[in-house]
């Protein structure tokens, strides 16, 4: 009889792993969710299926982009190891256990920096490079029975899931939708929203909200008129595990307004999302608005365009610089679904510009880089005071990316503005052209939703794209800055309370550096207002918060006004020790001025 049984559950494994790979060649009827029979979609097991209706991929997209253990391995491992952590610069790591990445933090010199990793954190990352392991990556992790095992049992009855997998899949041809009555929800009926549900709701609210009313899937009553937590006996959960919650930074600044914003404020925000029940909090703290701050709101458009008001802030009106709270809020699914999608911006307004004054995006999704932009590193190099910043947002999954440009200085109004295709100090062909810039000596160039091709994309991850601004004294090229995928980037605003002793200015910055921790090169530069006498030099020092160190990179090209740029030399390479201290948050800018020799404002730049 157990001969038997192992028989037949094979055979539905084999049945239901061939109806997946078929899937793509099913009727166009069985391609969307059915709500009369709980039919899942054809490519319900797909993780690219992100923001589909159905419980698997939903799962999928959490375990990618919502768990510590993952946000720790894309900031920490993957540069070194790869996507899949089958090797890159460093070996193939999905193997290691959590004594063996502990033994090499201890051992290997380049891993120092990762000590201050807790070993919870570190039981994370090996419990995510296990996921790995399992199957060669998430998409084919969701194609093999060890999978399956992992969640439903050695046998598929149950297992950690508490719901067994034949509950669901009982039907012709082991037919993926949920069973007959799979909506009633009564008790003692075994399926999916009834007994099982109840004895795991995090399976259901995962997808569904905390109270059915919509999430990351759909709210059950858009199917089933009048079915809610209550009627089906349910207990909500409350509140995420920590692994369900993710921190997003953004910089503010009056550039990304649109129009743009010509000011001496800066801002940074720290938001907190829970993706299980969509609730954000976080604060905004800015300094050196050009009159006090009235309102705050989170708003919702895309990048270069202007949306209503989402969110009102609290807490910051009546002066120049302060701090701005985002209320804890529960978003709507559709609100979360512009937020998952970039779609938006923190505003902060002031009586001098009642419409806002300085601005920033929300990137929840995709990897973004910052690069600075100067003539130096044109072939061959430009002599200009223009620079620019540019932010690049590319979905690694889709080879998507969008963006912005932003310059000013330059000598000639700009003309044409492109991503190019070639590795630093060789030009190539172009690659993407932007839009939106052209005919000033300043303002902000907008990089086009564009997909990259397969070669475009092997390119971007090997560092072999780059921006350029051509102007009309330079045709050729004024200003470039290469695109670094194996840069970690950090942003710091500069004030003088930060000063050691504090500074009593109206002066603030921006500083951006962005690292490669594995060739150690270095670039950014920082933009800064307001001085109370003219620039005299810019630095990067060595040196914790409140205490200050020597110099380390002597930056150019700020001198002589109030207001303006300095900027990292290119080549720039920082030593062992000056990597550990960035990664130690040991680092700071600092500009020095006229009637502060010392410095006027400082930023520490927190890794």
């Amino acid at each position: 009889m157990p001969q038997v049984t192992r028989c037949a559950r094979m055979l539905f494994l084999l049945v239901l792993f061939a109806m997946m790979l078929s899937a793509c060649g099913k009727a166009n009827e069985d391609a969307t969710f059915n709500p009369d029979s709980g039919r899942h979609p054809d490519d319900w097991a797909d993780p690219l299926s992100i923001g589909r209706d159905d419980f698997h991929s939903t799962l999928i997209t959490e375990i990618q982009s919502g768990s510590r253990g993952v946000v720790l391995f894309n900031t920490r491992c993957k540069i070194c190891h790869g996507d899949d952590a089958s090797g890159k610069i460093g070996p193939d790591i999905r193997a290691a256990d959590l004594t063996l990445i502990t033994s090499a933090i201890q051992v290997i010199s380049l891993m120092k920096g990762q000590s201050d990793l807790s070993q919870g954190d570190l039981q994370l990352i090996a419990d995510y490079l296990a996921f790995l392991n399992a199957g060669g990556g998430p998409a084919a992790h969701m194609h093999n029975t060890e999978s399956c095992e992992r969640c439903h049992g050695s046998d598929l009855g149950g297992g950690i899931a508490q719901i067994s997998c034949f509950s669901c899949h009982d039907g012709p041809e082991g037919d993926i939708g949920h069973p007959a009555g799979w909506a009633a929800g009564t008790d003692g009926t075994v399926n999916f929203h009834g007994t099982y549900g109840r004895r795991f709701n995090v399976a259901c609210t995962n997808c569904h909200g905390v109270n059915f009313d919509g999430a990351l899937g759909p709210a059950c009553a858009s199917c089933h008129d009048g079915v809610t937590a209550t009627v089906l006996d349910f207990v909500p959960v409350p509140t995420a595990t920590a692994g369900q919650v993710i921190t997003i930074s953004v910089s503010l600044s009056g550039d990304s307004e649109v129009p743009p914003v010509v000011t001496t404020g800066a801002g940074t925000a720290v938001i907190n999302v829970n993706i299980n029940t969509r609730e954000i909090s976080g604060s905004v703290t800015f300094a050196g608005l050009t009159g006090n701050s009235t309102l705050a709101h989170i708003h919702e458009a895309p990048a270069g365009a202007n949306g209503p008001v989402v969110i009102p802030l609290s807490g910051g009106a009546g002066a120049t610089s302060g701090v701005w709270t985002i209320p804890l809020t529960r978003l709507t699914l559709d609100q979360f679904n512009t937020l998952a999608n970039n779609g938006f911006y923190i505003n902060i307004h002031s009586a001098t510009n009642p419409a806002g004054e300085i601005r920033g995006q929300i990137i929840f999704t995709g990897t973004t880089v910052t690069t600075s932009l100067t003539g130096d590193q044109s072939v061959p190099p430009v002599v200009t005071t223009g620079t620019g910043t540019g932010i690049l947002l590319v979905n690694t999954s889709t080879r998507e990316i969008s963006g912005t440009v932003s310059f000013s200085g330059l000598t000639g109004n700009a003309t044409l503005a492109h991503i190019h295709e070639g590795a630093a100090g060789v030009n190539g062909p172009v690659a993407v052209a932007l839009t939106g810039g052209a005919g000033a000596t300043s303002g902000v160039w907008t990089i086009p939703s564009t997909i990259l091709t397969v070669e475009q994309f092997n390119a971007f991850l090997a560092d072999g794209l780059y921006f350029a601004i051509h102007t009309a004294t330079n045709p050729a090229g004024e200003i470039r800055g290469q695109i670094i995928y194996n840069g970690t980037t950090r942003t710091a605003l500069l004030t003088g309370s930060q000063t050691v002793p504090p500074v009593a200015t109206p002066g603030t910055g921006t500083g951006v550096i962005t690292v490669n921790l594995i060739t150690r090169a270095v670039s950014g530069n920082i933009v800064f207002s307001g001085l109370t006498g003219n620039a005299t030099a810019a630095h990067i020092h060595q040196g914790t918060a409140g205490v200050n160190g020597p110099v380390i990179i002597t930056m150019t090209g700020g001198a002589g006004a109030t207001s303006g740029v300095w900027t990292i030399p290119a080549g720039t390479i920082l030593t062992v020790d000056q990597l550990n201290a960035f990664q130690a948050n040991g680092l700071y800018f600092a500009v020095h001025s006229a009637t502060n020799l010392g410095g006027e404002i400082r930023g520490q730049i927190i890794f």
